[in-house]
């Protein structure tokens, strides 16, 4: 039969091998998203260059000032939906990033709920008499605790949900308002 103390320095150890486990995989998932966000910006910069060097010859091709700026004016829309397509990739690496780390979340706290009802068990099998009480209000703390947390992720999902579709909605707005540059130039 085990003491109340050797159930504790049992769980406190698996928490803390959980915990540096939990740890090195939001690190992993972090340094995932970086690694995407760098091989964007790599393929934006090659990309960038290739497209300044392309519209300075082009620019340097032309014999009037009219047609200098209608270079120009003819440039505008192709790098604003470059423009928007970089902002959907971003926002891509950043919500799958984003997703992976509540999932980790989820998970790990998933297992401390199994892992800490498994503890107070235990305890409660061998706790001296008139020690229910002590764990029955523990008992509560943690099943409101627990409450708490599903609202606070329920809304937090709630809130990354409206963000991702207000992003979306702006990024369209813009990419109309792209699309708009163009004719309005042609007109002048």
């Amino acid at each position: 039969m085990y003491s109340v103390r050797d159930h504790f320095s049992e769980a406190s150890q698996a928490s803390l091998e959980a915990q540096l486990a939990l740890n090195a995989a939001i690190a992993e998932k972090l340094l995932e998203g970086v690694q995407r966000f760098a091989e964007l910006n790599k393929s934006v910069v090659a990309a960038s260059l290739q497209d300044m060097e392309n519209m300075a010859r082009e620019l340097l091709a032309a014999d009037n000032p009219q047609s200098f700026i209608s270079t120009v004016i003819s440039q505008a829309q192709p790098i604003l939906h470059k423009a928007f397509a970089y902002g959907c990739h971003m926002v891509g690496i950043s919500a799958g990033t984003q997703t992976g780390l509540a999932d980790l979340a989820a998970s790990r706290i998933a297992a401390t709920n199994r892992e800490v009802t498994q503890l107070v068990a235990e305890v409660s099998k061998n706790a001296p008499p008139g020690f229910n009480r002590v764990i029955t209000f523990v008992r509560t703390l943690y099943d409101h605790a627990n409450a708490g947390y599903e609202q606070i992720t329920v809304v937090t999902r709630q809130v990354m949900d409206a963000l991702e579709t207000n992003l979306i909605a702006a990024a369209n707005q813009f990419a109309r308002a792209a699309e708009q540059v163009r004719p309005a130039a042609r007109a002048k």
